[in-house]
């Protein structure tokens, strides 16, 4: 009889003492979780992250190209802060509406001569605090072959890592 008070008493110690070690261990991670999302919180706060999945089948590269905007905005040169294979974003004086079909002379760095493009415009904003400056993103609809080499020849040699 003794014996069974014992083992109950040594059963019950060690019964609290592995959920203590289990509540532990669930409550740790719990709490780094935690962490982890406040910290994230205080990074988007701050702007340092973004929280947006990339829909584009060509991710837009950030560069610092000049291009100059044929038809409406005529010989206007202008800003593309981030292009891809397949369309830029420009930053331009003008603003345009959805859907205009727009030319392009784009300087890019590692040539001499400016490439052409046929562009479609697809999205227009106005920059934040500066009522006269759009940021208009443009589909390119027509360019030649040896264009669009060099454009992803630019793109694949800027976009690496430097050492």
């Amino acid at each position: 009889m003794n014996y069974q008070k014992t083992f109950l008493y040594v059963l019950g110690i060690f019964l609290i003492s592995f959920l203590g070690l289990i509540w532990g261990l669930l409550y740790k991670k719990l709490f780094d979780k935690l962490d982890n999302l406040e910290r994230l919180l205080l990074d988007v706060r701050d702007g340092t992250k973004k929280f947006y999945r990339e829909r584009r089948r060509f991710p837009r590269q950030k560069f610092d190209i000049s291009a100059k905007i044929f038809g409406r905005g005529s010989g206007e040169l202008i800003k593309v802060p981030e292009i891809s294979q397949a369309g830029a974003l420009l930053r331009s004086n003008c603003s345009f509406t959805l859907g205009d079909v727009i030319e392009l002379n784009m300087y890019l760095p590692l040539f001499a001569e400016p490439i052409n493009i046929k562009a479609r415009v697809v999205r227009v904003t106005a920059v934040e605090g500066k009522a006269s400056i759009f940021n208009v993103g443009v589909e390119f609809v027509n360019m030649s072959q040896i264009d669009k080499e060099k454009l992803i020849e630019t793109i694949n040699i800027l976009n690496k890592p430097r050492p």
